[in-house]
């Protein structure tokens, strides 16, 4: 079968997962250490088993490109693009949204709460201090592209309040005074190892990109900081 190479550094904590929806071997950093650090010493573990990276069989990688950390996501960007290139394998490119969507529908299955074709369902995760990010999934449909929402925690739960949808959530957020009032939403956390039958689809399907072209989604075109000549007009 198809051997794929799934990777997150975009959120808490740095996740790969080797192999399919059939066999899967799956390694985690310590959410309280730094991915930049851990990450390729996690690449070591995950191919220690097969005889080490460099002779182990890879058809495709599929990565996290975000949103989330800023230096997650181009650490993650990086290592993608340097193995996709050695192995001349395509990439898989994944978001942050889709897979809460995943965990949440997988704990929600678990739950007997499964999701019906056409549900809408709101994914949200948190951009910075006070900023979140949510966009809308049909269950079913695909998860490629999502429209992202930016606004506040106001924002976002007026967004859920005017209309009937279920609510998946990165449990990071549930420590928001107004968020954790929200009724049945599903706290989540991203898990990659549940991409592997969207990341087959879309290898089989040709939705894919070379390896110097994988990189990440920032969700907004426009940061914080300021340039000295802004900051002197703005006075």
């Amino acid at each position: 079968m198809t051997q794929i190479l799934l990777l997150d550094t975009a959120t808490r904590s740095a996740t790969l997962a080797l192999g399919n929806s059939e066999e899967r071997r799956v390694v985690r950093s310590d959410p309280s250490e730094r991915n930049s650090r851990d990450l390729m010493a996690l690449v070591r573990a995950l191919f220690e088993s097969s005889g080490g990276l460099a002779s182990a069989r890879v058809d495709a990688i599929g990565f996290n490109r975000g949103p989330g950390s800023y230096t997650g996501s181009r650490l993650a960007a990086s290592v993608v693009q340097g193995i996709a290139y050695v192995k001349k394998c395509p990439v898989v490119e994944l978001n942050t949204l889709e897979l809460l969507y995943l965990s949440g529908v997988d704990q929600l299955g678990q739950a007997s709460k499964t999701l019906l074709p056409g549900t809408c369902v709101l994914v949200a995760v948190e951009s910075k201090v006070g900023e979140y990010f949510w966009t809308w999934f049909k269950s079913h449909d695909s998860t490629h592209t999502p429209q992202l929402t930016v606004g506040d925690a106001d924002a976002l739960v007026t967004s859920i309040h005017s209309s009937n949808v279920a609510v998946i959530m990165n449990s990071s957020m549930r420590d928001h005074a107004v968020l954790r009032e929200i009724d049945n939403a599903c706290w989540v956390e991203p898990r990659v190892e549940l991409a592997f039958d969207i990341a087959t689809s879309r290898l089989n399907k040709g939705l894919v990109v070379d390896a110097l072209n994988a990189e990440p989604l920032y969700g907004q075109d426009n940061i914080g900081w300021k340039t000295l000549a802004e900051q002197r007009a703005a006075r």
